[in-house]
């Protein structure tokens, strides 16, 4: 094994209802400061984390309020850091629930999704939200249309070949169309800080901890040319902030969490700071 190549730490699940004592193994590279679960657990290993509770399979994943972020959504044209523009042909990759979809759709956007959960199929399709149940590689035999725009949030982390994904996401797009990412900032500071109980750690779901370099390294890997790239924490960091001072201190999430959003409210100082300094708690890339 490379010397380059290190134990980083051995963390177990920070999801209350996966919490089973199990500790996974989370390596990292000197060079890269990409990290990854090895060895990786099997699909079967995984299959029941990703069952019918998992969050991403909810029709309401990302907010409680529909139409909130609806109007929000109109008012500026864009939905998760993404512009959507009146007749953009979309194609959601691990769409979970749909809810990104359903937004799109009331923008004007032609939508469809891929999605390998039955659970979170169902709520799309409950939802009337275009859906190809399966893997990407499965629905590129197919033989689909091409997009104007490839999105995937939080998805890459998940597979056990990244490189490999990026590239069947490139190639479902038209020639001057673009691919939007999202993946958790394993070099962020509260990540550093908090290692495996940071919550996008999210262990074992989770099979690749992405840097900023290693994130790029793999998008040149892909073939694919990087338009703009930040960061975002989405109102994440007193949450953040909260388990630092659970794990270090043993101050209870209730009473610290309602203070802290006081001192650090959404989108104020700290958070635009942390931000444009790319330690962001996720990484934004739009690819073409």
């Amino acid at each position: 094994m490379s010397d380059r190549i290190f134990l980083l730490y051995r963390g177990i699940a920070v999801r209350t209802e996966w919490q089973d004592g199990k500790k996974w193994p989370v390596w990292s590279c000197r060079s890269c400061q990409h990290a990854f679960t090895n060895p990786q657990p099997s699909p079967n290993q995984l299959e029941k984390y990703y069952d019918a509770n998992y969050t991403a399979y909810s029709d309401d994943h990302g907010t409680t309020d529909f139409d909130s972020a609806l109007r929000t959504a109109k008012k500026f044209h864009e939905f998760r850091y993404v512009r959507i523009n009146q007749g953009l042909r979309i194609l959601d990759v691990g769409c979970g629930g749909g809810f990104f979809l359903r937004i799109c759709r009331e923008l004007g956007a032609e939508i469809f999704g891929v999605e390998p959960s039955k659970h979170g199929v169902k709520t799309c399709r409950a939802n009337a939200v275009p859906v190809f149940h399966g893997s990407l590689t499965e629905y590129i035999e197919t033989k689909p249309l091409p997009f104007d725009l490839v999105t995937c949030n939080h998805v890459i982390e998940h597979h056990p070949r990244p490189v490999d994904f990026l590239k069947e996401m490139a190639s479902l797009k038209t020639p001057d169309g673009k691919v939007w990412m999202s993946v958790p900032n394993a070099s962020s500071i509260f990540s550093r800080i908090l290692r495996y109980r940071w919550h996008s750690s999210d262990l074992p779901v989770h099979l690749h901890h992405f840097s900023i370099h290693s994130f790029q390294k793999a998008v040149q890997m892909a073939e694919l040319n990087i338009d703009n790239l930040q960061t975002a924490s989405a109102g994440s960091v007193p949450s953040s902030v909260s388990q630092i001072l659970r794990y270090r201190f043993l101050l209870p999430r209730r009473l610290t969490l309602p203070l802290i959003k006081v001192v650090v409210p959404d989108n104020g100082f700290i958070e635009t700071k942390i931000n444009k300094t790319f330690n962001g708690e996720a990484i934004l890339s739009l690819t073409q």
